[in-house]
């Protein structure tokens, strides 16, 4: 087990030495946020220009997320690696509260975390989340467990809405978790006194 954490450090340790925050352009887009700014300072690769003018071409819930972290770091030092291995292990701490709600047995709930974290490419997202598309996956995968999580919970509509829209805000093909939501959050309303409270869940 120590060999295998060594392994597991070495992996992420290059990629967060190696890569400073303005590597990824949700840090420029934070950065420009907080200055009160849609276009970033300088052209960087997946950049759109427009009118001579640079922008993150990505849905912006990433670069939201990233904002208060900026502010208090600046953007050099924003490191999304870390970030994203912090999201990787809420993840996984969700993903686990989701297995223990669906009733599988301690021994069989762990060997489906793992497999998500491992047989997923969850852990290579985690990995390289010093690029754009990889942040925005690892973000858009954290909402989207918090939005499992409160459809097979309390069953909350707008909570699981606002954390759905935070996937899709991050990557849009999430959008069709939608239908299995809905579904949860329609068999969860089942002992909902008027089918008007159901329906407007």
């Amino acid at each position: 087990s120590v060999l295998l954490g060594l392994l597991v450090l070495g992996s992420v340790l290059g990629p967060m030495v190696s890569h400073p925050g303005t590597d990824n352009l949700y840090v420029r887009q934070a950065d420009a946020f907080l200055h009160g700014r849609l276009a970033i300072d300088e052209y960087v690769w997946d950049a759109a220009v427009v009118q001579g003018r640079s922008y993150v071409a990505f849905p912006p819930v990433p670069a939201l997320l990233l904002t208060p972290v900026v502010a208090a770091l600046g953007p050099t030092a924003a490191n999304t690696v870390a970030i994203g291995l912090l999201l990787f292990a809420l993840t996984l701490l969700v993903a686990w509260r989701i297995v223990a709600r669906l009733e599988l047995a301690p021994d069989q709930g762990w060997w489906v975390v793992l497999a998500f974290a491992l047989g997923t490419p969850l852990w290579l997202t985690a990995q390289h989340s010093y690029g754009v598309w990889h942040f925005a996956q690892i973000v858009a995968v954290f909402c989207l467990t918090l939005a499992v999580h409160e459809a097979l919970g309390r069953g909350r509509g707008w909570l699981t809405g606002l954390f759905l829209a935070g996937a899709v805000l991050s990557r849009q093909f999430t959008l069709f978790a939608a239908v299995f939501l809905v579904t949860a959050l329609w068999r969860a309303g089942a002992s909902a006194p008027r089918r008007r409270e159901r329906w407007l869940n």
